[in-house]
């Protein structure tokens, strides 16, 4: 082994000391070990410069990181892990496809879309552009409501259900998506 100082080298080859804060940065941020081809005078005198250049690399990286978690922080009501985003409170079950595939037997699209407050001329209008069929109606349907409401759930969907008679549907979809609902959304 060589020294440089109080600093000791493992052997000539390896470009860190072993009991050095850049070793813990080096393997942080994944920097190999760096072998030039010099004579052994000019050797430490390389190996010092390449520690600096890392040791400041992996200062400016950290920095970075730190100002960017600062900035993120001071910009207002803003959470370093806000989790998954979206619009719907409940899960990422309440999804178009989820919907669509629980109204797969319903028929009265357009009962249900007056429950979920979609205005009749809306409904006439996705009856017309879809030629009445029932399947594309009830796509279209769904779309405008996850698009004009902004607090549809699964619960608004259960109520709308129970109150045009599919309450074994409105139950079905309870007990899938949202097992600690028992009232009704309004109460």
């Amino acid at each position: 082994m060589s020294s440089t100082g109080d600093l000791k080298c493992m052997d000539e080859n390896t470009p860190y000391c072993s009991h050095s804060l850049d070793l813990y940065i080096y393997n942080t941020i994944g920097l190999g070990p760096l072998q030039p081809n010099l004579p052994h005078g000019l050797h430490h005198a390389s190996h010092l410069c390449a520690r600096a250049e890392r040791f400041a690399l992996a200062l400016v990286v950290m920095s970075f990181i730190l100002i960017k978690k600062l900035l993120l922080l001071l910009s207002g009501d803003v959470e370093t892990n806000p989790g998954p985003s979206g619009q719907h409170s409940e899960d990422d079950t309440f999804t178009p496809k989820n919907i669509l595939r629980t109204l797969n037997e319903v028929v009265d699209w357009k009962s249900l879309g007056v429950q979920l407050d979609i205005s009749l001329t809306v409904l006439q209008e996705i009856c017309v552009n879809n030629r009445g069929q029932v399947g594309d109606c009830k796509f279209a349907m769904v779309s405008v409501w996850l698009s004009s409401d902004k607090t549809c759930s699964w619960r608004k969907l259960i109520d709308a259900l129970k109150s045009i008679g599919l309450h074994a549907l409105a139950e079905g979809i309870r007990e899938q998506y949202c097992p600690l609902y028992q009232g009704s959304y309004h109460d």
